[in-house]
Formats: C-alpha cells, sequence, structure tokens
C-alpha cells in the first residue's frame, strides 16, 4: 500500500505548528502553516470553530456547534389529513 499511496501524497514543505490561544473568547488549539490557521476547541469536544486563510476565502467562523434549531410544525396548507 505504501508503494502505491506513497509516491502521490504532497511532501510538506514547512511544519505545523500548534499553539494554545483564544477564538471567539474560547480557548483552542490553533493550527498553522502555509498561512491558514485552523482553531479547534481546547475543552471538551474538539470541533472546529474557524479558519482563516486569506489567500483563498478569508475567514469561516463556525457557531452554535451541538445546538438544534427550534422544531415548529409544517403550515396548515401542507398537513395532509387522512382521516
Amino acid at each position: 500500500m505504501e508503494n502505491q499511496v506513497g509516491g502521490k501524497l504532497p511532501v510538506p514543505t514547512s511544519e505545523l505548528r500548534v499553539s494554545v490561544t483564544t477564538y471567539a473568547g474560547q480557548p483552542v488549539y490553533e493550527l498553522s502553516g502555509h498561512g491558514l490557521r485552523l482553531y479547534i476547541a481546547e475543552n471538551g469536544t474538539h470541533y472546529l470553530l474557524g479558519i482563516i486563510d486569506p489567500a483563498k476565502f478569508g475567514t469561516v467562523t463556525f457557531s452554535d456547534w451541538n445546538s438544534v434549531p427550534p422544531i415548529s410544525p409544517p403550515p396548515a396548507s401542507e398537513v395532509i389529513n387522512l382521516g
């Protein structure tokens, strides 16, 4: 498997750096390299909070993790009464 995959993977040109900082007021791990920065929650469940890549798409911030949108019934015009 190594022979099939090994030659096709890109070779990293710099090291990935990991540090602890804050993002949106919450403690995070910051992974950075090649101008790209990823912010992952430090405590509890480690989920992605943000990505900063000025060269490609700027900043993407994820919010409302693990929250369920309010459930509401459909409009009366969309309810089927079979009885």
